[in-house]
């Protein structure tokens, strides 16, 4: 299973859930990769109002610094990635202050 599965199954299972999409888009890409991911988390039954969209970062750190404004305030945060960004993801969060995760 991949992130974006991995995303669709827990919003499934957390109907009151809302997702953020958040990746921007790289010189040689045609499509800001939160874009694509908010379209295949619809392609997998999410619904459209339940997915912001952030697609402006062009880094992890921007990731965070940019959704944060969508989720400032939550009771719980999780967060879905992949192998590649899970020890940089750990350290920002841990860095930012906040009890949501």
């Amino acid at each position: 299973m991949n992130r974006i599965e991995a995303v669709a199954a827990y919003a499934l299972r957390y109907p009151h859930a809302e997702m953020i999409a958040t990746c921007g888009q790289g010189p040689d890409e045609g499509m800001a990769e939160a874009d694509i991911i908010a379209r295949e988390l619809m392609a997998l039954g999410v619904e459209e109002r339940r997915i912001h969209i952030e697609a402006d970062s062009t880094s992890t750190v921007e990731n965070f610094q940019l959704s944060r404004p969508i989720w400032d305030g939550e009771p719980c945060l999780t967060i879905a990635t992949n192998d590649f960004h899970a020890v940089l993801v750990s350290r920002l969060y841990f860095g930012l202050a906040t009890d949501a995760l």
